[in-house]
């Protein structure tokens, strides 16, 4: 990647850096830590939304990434709400307990056929086997897909915008978390005690 004389590496706030260039691109892939961490929740408001799609060529797409695990429906709600008052068409791709956010301001085409044809033509059906993934191009494309814009406008009926001056998100997303990690840690409880009572029988 690193040798790779199209790749270009910029070490630094990446919502400033989209605040302080113009530079336009066909498709913006965003990847930050996990929404519960302090700071973070501004990488998914509406005003930063509102600053990537303005960075975006006409017909360009955003992807966003986000944990699909230990997180209230509520905070799923808004967060697709948000994502989509700025990228109407929004559609879902979920990989295991990761799901990502593929949205534009203008209709995107879904062609699994063609999306096959590309991982097979680029060798990434080999890439794929050599992590043991059993899927063929069009396996993977197919599985994974699992809403578009109208499941995900009715997804997110009861979502309100997370935005800079009220970021709900922020204050939201650490409380699931750790609510669900605090429940966790009691169910392997519940259950080191019962196998340690049936052991003793």
């Amino acid at each position: 990647f690193r040798k790779d004389p199209r790749a270009h590496i910029h070490i630094e706030d990446g919502r400033n850096y989209m605040l302080t260039h113009e530079d336009k691109y066909d498709v913006i892939v965003s990847e930050p830590s996990n929404h519960w961490i302090a700071g973070v929740a501004n990488l998914y408001s509406q005003d930063y939304f509102k600053i990537a799609a303005g960075r975006l060529n006409k017909g360009g797409i955003y992807c966003q990434w986000l944990q699909f695990y230990s997180m209230a429906p509520e905070s799923l709600s808004m967060i697709l709400a948000t994502f989509q008052s700025v990228f109407p068409d929004t559609h879902l791709i979920l990989v295991l307990g990761d799901l990502f956010l593929v949205g534009s301001k203008t209709p995107i085409k879904i062609d699994a056929k063609e999306i096959a044809r590309r991982f097979d033509e680029n060798g990434l059906d080999k890439s794929l086997a050599s992590i043991n993934s059993n899927y063929t191009g069009l396996g993977l494309a197919a599985a994974h897909y699992v809403a578009g814009p109208d499941e995900v406008r009715r997804l997110s009926a009861l979502g309100t915008a997370n935005t800079d001056n009220h970021p709900f998100l922020e204050f939201a997303a650490p409380f699931e978390f750790f609510s669900s990690v605090k429940q966790r840690g009691r169910t392997q409880k519940r259950t080191a005690r019962s196998a340690a009572r049936h052991a003793a029988r």
